[in-house]
């Protein structure tokens, strides 16, 4: 399938950037589009990570305030997997390791690649690399963690497989990753490969 650029340029360069293209692509026709315009938010890789106890069967969320949702009548205040944003030239996994350490002081050796998805590919070049991780969630509930550089201010939450399941039903669970990484452990655990 084929894509012409026609024009591209940046139209907003600060601590995001999102770029305008004018482009026509091949329909599945054979036919090319007329000319489009076509925004997107240029956005580096993240690393998220699912936190799990097979053993206590409880999971690690971390819950902090997210300005975007606030800003549509949401209460603003989010249960997700910790997570974080790749810098250049890192391995998505050893900024995931990071993000374990600052997010809810957890130092974990090995992670479990699930996945790699884009997060909305609609509008963002985002691309999301999720990960599992087995670890003791002994003594970690109600740690408050994150980079005091960065100003992060978030709790960690312990939860059983099935107060996680009662927590989306309830509506306190609604971010997109945190959704994905808990259908996919609860597959594995039908799958009988107990998570």
């Amino acid at each position: 399938m084929r894509v012409e650029i026609l024009k591209e340029k940046l139209v907003l360069d600060g601590f995001f950037r999102v770029k305008e293209a004018l482009l026509r692509h091949e329909k599945f026709n054979g036919q090319m589009t007329p000319p489009l315009r076509r925004l997107r938010f240029l956005r580096p890789p993240a690393a998220a990570c699912l936190p799990y106890d097979p053993e206590r069967r409880e999971i690690v969320l971390v819950e902090q305030f997210r300005w975007p949702p606030y800003s549509v009548g949401d209460p603003g205040w989010l249960w997700e997997i910790p997570a974080g944003i790749v810098a250049e030239g890192e391995d998505p996994a050893e900024c995931m390791k990071r993000e374990l350490r600052e997010e809810a002081g957890l130092e974990v050796a090995e992670l479990e690649p699930v996945l790699t998805y884009f997060s909305t590919p609609g509008t963002t070049t985002e691309k999301i690399y999720l990960y599992f991780a087995r670890v003791s969630t002994a003594g970690l509930e109600g740690r408050v963690g994150g980079a005091e550089e960065e100003n992060e201010d978030i709790r960690v939450h312990v939860l059983s497989y099935e107060e996680a399941w009662r927590k989306v039903q309830e509506g306190v669970i609604r971010d997109g990753k945190t959704l994905l990484a808990l259908l996919l452990l609860r597959e594995r655990e039908r799958e009988g490969g107990k998570a």
